[in-house]
């Protein structure tokens, strides 16, 4: 009875089970740090931006409710270089309904409305 052939390592340039477990590890044990930290670091500035233009509504706002006249149908600020703008869109006379958008170069961040008397 023949023996069945056996097979040898020599000559063959492939890898191992093992080898190929222990690089999967490794590049599993680099990569999710990476892609956590370029994740997180997006989902910081998003809240920094809303935190951003949610001050910018505050004032707009309260300079809305407070004077007499109709807030100016566009205000741009820039900071650090970044250019901000807040549009105001306005409907009705006495019982104004007013609606501030904020735009981070010209991406729309976020928006709120009031409601304020007029005094004719």
């Amino acid at each position: 009875m023949k023996h069945p052939k056996r097979f040898s390592n020599k000559g063959n340039s492939g890898f191992t089970l093992v080898e190929a477990l222990v690089a999967s590890a490794v590049f599993v044990a680099v990569a999710v740090p990476l892609v956590s930290i370029v994740f997180g670091s997006r989902h910081q500035n998003r809240a920094q931006d809303l935190f951003t233009a949610t001050c910018f509504l505050e004032q707009e706002a309260k300079k809305a409710q407070v004077l007499p006249e109709n807030p100016p149908a566009e205000v741009t600020r820039t900071i650090k270089g970044i250019e901000w703008k807040i549009k105001w869109e306005m409907s009705g006379d006495t019982l104004q309904k007013c609606v501030a958008r904020v735009y981070k170069s010209g991406l729309l961040i976020t928006d709120a409305g009031l409601v304020r008397y007029v005094a004719k």
